[in-house]
């Protein structure tokens, strides 16, 4: 969203929300809208390159590599270290991010629509999945709190709980614990990074 509202020219609630559905539409196993309306097309748009330069970052790739290697080096199975890696620096990374007031501002706007699934929220899926998606905001924004992902171990039990839809990638309860002391580990350098990490995404995105 932030890097959304940065190569906007007028960045709408629409818009933001078009930035996020595609994960979140993932998460609720329901399609994303292909019409709508144009911020909404173009938010969606702009997530799509967001994620196509975050990952081809040396920056993320050099993170995942030493995370990975650094989770199975104490212990944990393949599956759920590679897993694992590309999951908390990104969790870690929105943390950073969000306690930066301004941008703590630009995500408030659509997490208070997807709170509260208004016209807007509902546009980014199909309409014949609204049902689904309206029950998956309602548990997300209860059950979620972005701005704690800043700290290293509610973003280590949000890594574990997203690998434990996916059998061969669950991590065992002694897996869980090294992932919390590795993430207080990394967190105050990803911090540290992360607005020259947002600065690089906007330029080669915008």
């Amino acid at each position: 969203m932030v890097v959304a509202q940065r190569v906007a020219d007028q960045p709408s609630t629409p818009l933001l929300l078009g930035a996020a559905a595609p994960d979140l539409a993932r998460m609720a196993r329901v399609p994303v809208a292909t019409t709508g309306s144009a911020d909404h097309l173009a938010g969606v748009a702009v997530h799509h390159r967001t994620d196509a330069v975050f990952h081809e970052l040396a920056w993320f790739r050099d993170h995942n590599r030493r995370l990975v290697g650094d989770l199975a080096d104490r212990g944990i199975r393949r599956g759920p270290a590679r897993g694992a890696g590309h999951v908390l620096i990104e969790l870690l990374l929105d943390g950073a991010l969000l306690t930066d007031p301004g941008h703590a501002a630009t995500f408030a706007g659509p997490w208070q629509a997807m709170s509260a699934p208004d016209d807007d929220a509902l546009a980014v899926v199909e309409a014949a999945h609204h049902d689904q998606w309206v029950d998956f905001l309602e548990q997300l924004t209860s059950r979620l709190e972005p701005a704690e992902y800043g700290d290293p171990t509610y973003a280590a039990d949000r890594t574990a709980n997203t690998l434990a839809r996916r059998p061969r990638l669950a991590m065992t309860d002694a897996e869980a614990e090294v992932l919390r002391q590795v993430a207080a580990e990394i967190q105050p350098t990803i911090s540290a990074e992360s607005g020259s990490v947002l600065r690089e995404v906007t330029e080669s995105v915008a």
